[in-house]
């Protein structure tokens, strides 16, 4: 691991989701040879203390469960967010969605060198105008609170959280340099998408 800005950061891929539209684990989808999990794992490596997995197994990772609030056992976005929060050790966390197989190292090495002067939280804005709280930069002392209120409160959406710790949105603009920034946000939720996600990758060059 390579240190930044003499940031602590711990790596969280979030893995519980229900995916149903799938109709399977998006865990368990491979692409160029890996899992999803294993392919965001090895960029999340280079600029992470350590790497874990939320609400799921992968072979060679470890694995952090969700954390249910207030006995509550609907697994959420939220829920893996705020799992990843009271886990942590370290003074940040970069956590990532498990559907996003194309996000890399250098788009998380992006976002944290985006970070100067962040006091909450560090998210990148995706070419639709979308902020992407499922590849971002927390601090954790400044957001986990936040996330189990929202919790308790039944509240689960990730946007209204952003607001509510006052989160330092980064524009498009800033990550329009890097490779395949045109899908480097892009989720993979259902076959046809996955389909689609296949395609990419063959067109992409090897190494």
């Amino acid at each position: 691991m390579e240190e930044n800005k003499n940031l602590t950061i711990d790596g969280y891929i979030l893995t519980g989701g229900a995916a149903s539209r799938m109709g399977g684990d998006k865990a368990l989808l491979t692409i160029s040879g890996r899992t999803f999990v294993q392919q965001i794992a090895a960029g999340l490596s280079r600029v992470t203390r350590d790497v874990f997995v939320v609400g799921g197994k992968t072979p060679g990772l470890k694995t952090v469960p969700d954390i249910p609030v207030d006995g509550g056992q609907t697994k959420s976005s939220m829920t893996g967010l705020y799992s990843a929060l009271r886990h942590s050790r370290s003074e940040w966390v970069f956590v990532v969605a498990c559907d996003m197989p194309f996000v890399t190292a250098e788009l998380f090495e992006a976002i944290i060198e985006l970070s100067d002067g962040a006091k909450c939280a560090v998210i990148p804005v995706s070419s639709d105008g979308v902020a992407q709280p499922l590849c971002g930069l927390y601090r954790v002392s400044a957001c986990v609170e936040k996330a189990e209120s929202a919790l308790k409160n039944g509240q689960r959406s990730l946007q209204r959280l952003l607001d509510d710790v006052d989160a330092q949105r980064v524009g498009f603009e800033h990550f329009q340099g890097l490779a395949g920034s045109e899908y480097l946000f892009m989720n993979v939720n259902t076959p046809k998408e996955y389909a689609l996600a296949l395609r990419l990758a063959d067109r992409e060059p090897s190494g």
